[in-house]
């Protein structure tokens, strides 16, 4: 899972986030990383659930490229930066066999905007304050210690993974373009219903539209998930993750 926030330029971007990190003995996320990660012993169990699940992230959206693979064909890949994503909280379920749940945070936030119940969440967590938290459901043998750092490196190069944000608001938009519909005639004596969706029901059966009718309205700008994003290269330095194909939102 992956939050996507405005797209920056990557020189002023980067700037401000190594800016903010202030701190010499990191120049890059990757020596921060492993500097964090360095206190947990954090081992490969192999899989004992029929269904295994890994932690997800929580990553902002830069921008677009194209890779070149070694046939010289170009790939367009998004690029995804994974800003600082910690694990804030544990959640283990008491019964065997339930569902355990782990939070994660990442992002930079403003300290005169948080709140004190918030600010005690992540004090008694030990973790920096975070912008944007999520939860992931995972299986017991992927269970992650509390302040591990979830970097590109917990991917690998031909993994496959689902990505989900917000997709572009585009406003009211009609049936046409907002659910595929098919125009009407242009000739035949139609005047001025040609991009109309037609009729919504029965006069006396059923006498009413059904709930969940597919009209015009407002599209865009709501929850979507582009499943099977192939991994295609990985960035340790700068934090970087690139995937295969587009991601929602902007």
């Amino acid at each position: 899972m992956f939050y996507q926030s405005l797209i920056y330029s990557p020189h002023s971007y980067f700037t401000a986030k190594f800016r903010a990190i202030g701190n010499k003995k990191h120049d890059t996320y990757g020596s921060l990383e492993k500097q964090i990660n360095e206190k947990f012993d954090v081992q490969y169990h192999p899989p004992i659930s029929k269904e295994p699940r890994r932690c997800g992230a929580i990553g902002y959206k830069i921008g677009m490229t194209t890779i070149f693979d070694k046939w010289g064909v170009g790939i367009p890949c998004t690029v995804i930066q994974l800003d600082r994503c910690q694990v804030v909280q544990v959640k283990k379920s008491p019964k065997e066999g339930g569902r355990n749940y782990i939070q994660v945070g990442a992002g930079e936030v403003n300290m005169n905007t948080i709140k004190k119940p918030q600010l005690g969440h992540f004090i008694k967590a030990g973790v920096p304050v975070k912008k944007h938290l999520a939860e992931f459901t995972v299986t017991a043998e992927n269970m992650l210690p509390v302040g591990y750092m979830i970097g590109p490196s917990h991917f690998k190069i031909g993994n496959f993974v689902d990505l989900k944000g917000t997709s572009k608001g585009k406003g009211w938009q009609g049936v046409i373009k907002r659910w595929n519909f098919s125009e009407q005639s242009w000739t035949h004596g139609n005047t001025k219903h040609h991009r109309a969706q037609g009729a919504l029901q029965g006069r006396e059966e059923p006498g009413k539209v059904f709930k969940g009718k597919k009209m015009a309205g407002k599209m865009g700008n709501q929850s979507a998930t582009h499943y099977s994003s192939k991994v295609i290269r990985i960035d340790n330095e700068r934090s970087l993750l690139y995937v295969k194909g587009p991601v929602p939102g902007c």
